[in-house]
């Protein structure tokens, strides 16, 4: 019995929960294992579950993360919420901002130096060719991909 290779997350769309019309409910201020469980979604809710991880600001990482509650599924989840990201929306000075800003604030979480090795390099890499792309100022990059 062969299987259906899962969708990349530049592959989803919202199309493809638009029979169900129905948004899954998010919190509005979640815990670290209530994001765990939200990386758990059905394929068909994975484009809101990544417009919600990415709709989250910086400093809601930052408080979640800073008691060190930090998960390699939560990084690449994160991570694919970017890329979904890039293919759905306009890529403004805004969006840019906020990109590096949520990757910035993951990496500064205290056990991102050692969780940070489970994290998919291929996603890293993907995105920051995609940052690359806006002619970014290189060493800001590096500072914040060195990490990564």
């Amino acid at each position: 019995m062969k299987s259906t290779p899962k969708p990349q997350p530049q592959e989803l769309t919202k199309e493809i929960i638009s029979e169900h019309n129905t948004r899954p409910a998010y919190p509005e201020k979640p815990t670290v294992y209530q994001l765990i469980s939200i990386t758990k979604c059905k394929d068909q809710e994975k484009p809101y579950a990544y417009e919600y991880f990415f709709s989250l600001s910086s400093d809601t990482y930052r408080s979640l993360f800073a008691g060190g509650s930090i998960e390699p599924a939560l990084i690449n989840f994160i991570l694919d919420s970017i890329i979904f990201a890039f293919s759905q929306t306009p890529e403004s000075n805004d969006f840019i901002e906020k990109v590096l800003s949520l990757l910035s604030a993951v990496s500064s979480a205290p056990r991102f130096s050692l969780v940070g090795m489970f994290s998919d390099k291929r996603k890293v890499f993907e995105i920051k060719k995609k940052l690359e792309a806006h002619q970014l100022d290189s060493t800001m990059l590096e500072s914040i991909f060195e990490k990564w």
